[in-house]
């Protein structure tokens, strides 16, 4: 990977980390108010986080629950609340690095294997279009031959660079060069062995000298 994809699947990380990590220690809080205990080394140093739930109804059928976080000494058992915000503070940036390194694998797999494929897939859908359109363009008159051929011929380009082999229509092209080539080999091969057999009925008396020469005209015609 380049520089700029690696800054961007840094940032990519980054910001899907912290957005998990605000989302856990909120959201998740609010659920189930443990999981932010994770920050009791830094809002509770050498004492138990504790929270009071309290459950109130605002309107007939409706519910709502707060909780507290307290700070509990060992020692005196003094409880002291501790600040959402504080608590937050501490619990979100957590949660965002145990969740950056998750999200950093599959940032890597989708920069790796993903998109390298889709931008090729986008790459060649555009290049087969400007084929299409260089068509078109020519049939009316828009553009030469030359300019046709020369999106053909970069469409030809960036599929054996994508795929390590010619493309479709120059391996046709080349299996009917080679069908060909095949075809006049064997035609040769028929014509030299008809002058053989030719010459053989000349040498034994079965043909006259004007028959020969008018019989080996003929066979050499065919080329």
């Amino acid at each position: 990977m380049n520089i700029k994809r690696i800054l961007t699947v840094l940032v990519i990380t980054v910001v899907i980390s912290c957005f998990c990590g605000f989302m856990t220690a909120v959201a998740g809080g609010a659920i189930f108010p443990p999981i932010n205990q994770i920050a009791s080394p830094f809002v509770c140093p050498g004492g138990n986080m504790q929270a009071d739930q309290k459950t109130y109804s605002q309107l007939p059928g409706q519910t709502a629950t707060t909780v507290t976080w307290y700070c509990v000494d060992g020692k005196s058992g003094a409880r002291n609340e501790i600040p959402s915000l504080a608590l937050l503070a501490f619990a979100m940036p957590l949660y965002a690095m145990i969740i950056f390194v998750p999200v950093l694998v599959l940032a890597v797999l989708w920069a790796v294997l993903i998109a390298p494929k889709s931008q090729a897939r986008q790459s060649q859908y555009k290049l087969d279009r400007a084929v299409v359109e260089a068509g078109k363009q020519l049939d009316a008159g828009k553009i030469n031959r030359a300019q046709y051929d020369q999106a053909v011929q970069n469409e030809d380009d960036f599929h054996a660079k994508r795929t390590g082999q010619a493309p479709a229509r120059q391996q046709a092209n080349a299996a009917d060069a080679e069908d060909e080539k095949s075809g006049l080999e064997s035609e040769n091969e028929e014509m030299k062995s008809d002058l053989k057999a030719l010459k053989d009925m000349l040498d034994s008396g079965l043909i006259s000298q004007h028959d020969y020469e008018s019989k080996k005209a003929e066979i050499l015609g065919r080329l």
